[in-house]
C-alpha cells in the first residue's frame, strides 16, 4: 500500500515540490501554478481517515481480592477511523500514558448500531483531550471490516 498525503490545509491543483515521506508530519514548500512558494503542513498515512462523531467507552477492568473483575467504562467520542487506527476524545478523567494498551467500545453508524470492541495501543496524546491510537490488529472481521468496506 503506497503513502497517502493529507493536507492540513487544502492544497491547490497543479503544485510542484518535494516531500520526504519518513517522517508522519512534515512541511513541504510546494510551488503553485503562479509560481509563488508557500510552505503547507502535510500528514503522511498508510491509510485513508475519515471523521466521524462515535460514541463509546473506554472499557478497564480492575480485580478487587478475590471477586470477579468490576468493569469500568469511561466515556469517549471517537472523532476519526482509518484501516490502522483510531482517534477518541476522553470524556472523563483516565489515567492514560503513551505506549499503555487499552480497550475500547464504541457504535458504528450503521443500521444495526452494531457494537464494536477492540484494543488499541495509545500512540499519541493531541492536547487537550484527543488521543491517537493504532489497532493492535488490522484484520477487522465482522462489522467493523463491513463498515470499511461501504465507508473506505
Amino acid at each position: 500500500m503506497g503513502t497517502i498525503f493529507k493536507a492540513l490545509e487544502k492544497l491547490p491543483q497543479n503544485i510542484e515540490g518535494d516531500l520526504n515521506s519518513s517522517n508522519s508530519s512534515e512541511t513541504a514548500t510546494l510551488l503553485s501554478p503562479n509560481h509563488i512558494d508557500k510552505s503547507y503542513i502535510v500528514e503522511n498515512r498508510r491509510s485513508i481517515r475519515q471523521e466521524i462523531f462515535f460514541h463509546g467507552h473506554i472499557v478497564e477492568s480492575h480485580i478487587q481480592g478475590y471477586t470477579t473483575p468490576k468493569l469500568i467504562k469511561s466515556k469517549i467520542i471517537v472523532t476519526n477511523l482509518s484501516m490502522h487506527g483510531i482517534r477518541i476524545r476522553i470524556l472523563e478523567k483516565v489515567p492514560l500514558k503513551d505506549g499503555k494498551i487499552i480497550e475500547i467500545e464504541f457504535i458504528l453508524d450503521d443500521s444495526k448500531r452494531s457494537k464494536i470492541l477492540r484494543e488499541v495501543r495509545i500512540k499519541k496524546f493531541i492536547p487537550p483531550v484527543d488521543i491517537g491510537c493504532e489497532f493492535l490488529s488490522t484484520e477487522h472481521y465482522g462489522y467493523l471490516n463491513q463498515y470499511f468496506l461501504s465507508h473506505f
